[in-house]
């Protein structure tokens, strides 16, 4: 009896990996329109004019660090 469920347990497992592995209609594949573009940097906000995080070291051998703030 526990052999038996063991198997239909086994078996029932086996179908579900092969539904979820198995691959998607052709009909689904989308093409992306266009590549991905970069251009020249914009000031958005004048107030806040922090980028990335920056860490610098001056001739002294003094660390600064800046960065947004929020």
């Amino acid at each position: 009896m526990a052999r038996s469920r063991a198997g239909i347990y086994a078996l029932g497992a086996l179908l579900a990996g092969t539904v979820a592995l198995a691959p998607l209609p052709l009909g689904v594949i989308t093409v992306s329109s266009a590549a991905i573009g970069f251009e020249t940097p914009a000031i958005v906000d004048p107030i806040h004019t922090n980028g990335e995080p920056d860490i610098a070291v001056d001739p002294q051998g003094r660390v600064f660090n800046s960065g947004p703030t929020g």
